[in-house]
């Protein structure tokens, strides 16, 4: 994970990262706030849920790990 965020928004911030086979990720890390976090989980499952019914062109979530005390999103 880099020190700085690549992109920022009012609900989560964006970083580069490296999963453990030297792929890049990048990884979606909410704002501080239970809203927040509670707005990444539901897309987390909203992901998740279209993934399953094999529904074409979404980002997939790769992993949710903790970043900061919080859930974040691993995406491609």
């Amino acid at each position: 994970l880099e020190a700085r965020p690549f992109a920022q928004g009012g609900q989560a911030s964006i970083y580069f990262g490296l999963r453990r086979d030297g792929r890049p990720v990048a990884i979606k890390v909410p704002s501080q706030g239970s809203r927040s976090r509670d707005a990444l989980q539901r897309e987390i499952n909203l992901l998740r849920t279209m993934e399953a019914a094999h529904i074409d062109g979404v980002v997939r979530c790769l992993d949710v790990i903790e970043v900061q005390g919080a859930p974040a999103m691993v995406m491609p």
